[in-house]
């Protein structure tokens, strides 16, 4: 077996983004990557996929956050890239939101 990690490697310090997320900063995970980040509240967490928008209000009551993947973020600059954000990460909620409605059903 090689040493080889199945998983790439984590290059974000979960720490740190859970402090720039506390303080309200807005971030965006890089849509050119296969990673995304899950952001647990205190009854619930949510899923943030490639592109999303984390942290800003959404995420301030946030209590830990979790890695997955090959994962990097970075500010949105202007106020379109915003808005696709926040629109990817609402897809990304509606995605896992039905996925755990037809496991539920299925």
């Amino acid at each position: 077996m090689s040493n080889k990690s199945l998983l790439p490697q984590i290059t974000v310090n979960s720490t740190q983004v859970l402090t720039q997320l506390s303080s309200g900063q807005l971030l965006t995970i890089d849509p050119r990557r296969r990673g995304g980040l899950i952001v647990c509240k205190r009854h619930h967490a949510e899923f943030a996929g490639p592109g999303s928008a984390v942290g800003g209000v959404c995420d301030i009551d946030s209590s830990k956050v979790i890695p997955v993947g090959d994962l990097a973020l970075a500010h949105p600059e202007s106020y379109q890239e915003r808005q696709k954000a926040y629109a990817m990460r609402q897809k990304w909620f509606r995605f896992t939101l039905a996925r755990e409605i037809v496991i539920k059903l299925g």
